[in-house]
This record gives C-alpha cells, structure tokens and sequence, in this order.
C-alpha cells in the first residue's frame, strides 16, 4: 500500500477513477489517514450511503477504502434538495483533524468491538 499523504490523495482524486460522485467540498487528511490504517488492520466499516451515486454519508470512508483497494457496501439513502455535486478534483484536503482527541479514543474503542 502507497504511503497515504496529501500528493497520494491528490492523485486519486484527480485520476477519474472514482464512480461515485462527491457531495462533500473538504476532507480531512488525518481522518483518511486513520480510516487507511484502520482498514489495512482489518477493521470493518459501515456501508456508504449512497443517492443515485452521490455520496449522502461516507466520503472519508469511500477514498479511504479506494486507497487501501478495498470494498465497502453502499445502501440507498434519502439526500437533501439542497446538497451539491462537487468534482472529485476540486474537492480540498485539509491537513487539520476535525476529530477531537475524545472523538479518536471513542473511535478505537468502538473499532474493537467491530
């Protein structure tokens, strides 16, 4: 597996390799980053919910697992009128973790019961 950095996400995004379609402008790198290790230790993820192929919920999961090569289920989900398509390409990675330190002890507390 590629070190996952911002240049390794920058190239997925940019390759035209992603199916589904970005309704999410940001993404945080450390979020990728734990949801790519996590993945590669084998911890199971929920499905990502999915509209007509626009992500509703699971951006971070969904190139996280394009990063690792693996697959995730999708599931049919209600989206808002208001939610904007965003070109993959154009979609910004912020190097800020929007989880807090709380968030990330609860996260692998719950991974292990995954």
């Amino acid at each position: 597996m590629p070190i996952i950095d911002l240049k390794t996400i920058e190239n997925l995004l940019n390759s035209g390799n992603l199916q589904l379609i970005a309704t999410q402008e940001k993404l945080s790198l450390p979020i990728l980053q734990r949801l790519c290790a996590k993945m590669k230790a084998g911890v199971k993820f929920d499905e990502i919910h999915i509209k007509d192929n626009r992500i509703v919920d699971g951006h971070h999961r969904y190139v996280s697992a394009a990063l690792t090569n693996i697959t995730l289920g999708t599931a049919e989900w209600k989206i808002a009128r208001s939610a904007i398509d965003y070109p993959w390409e154009e979609v910004i990675i912020e190097t800020m973790d929007w989880d807090t330190t709380a968030e990330v002890e609860h996260f692998k507390a719950t991974d292990v019961k995954k």
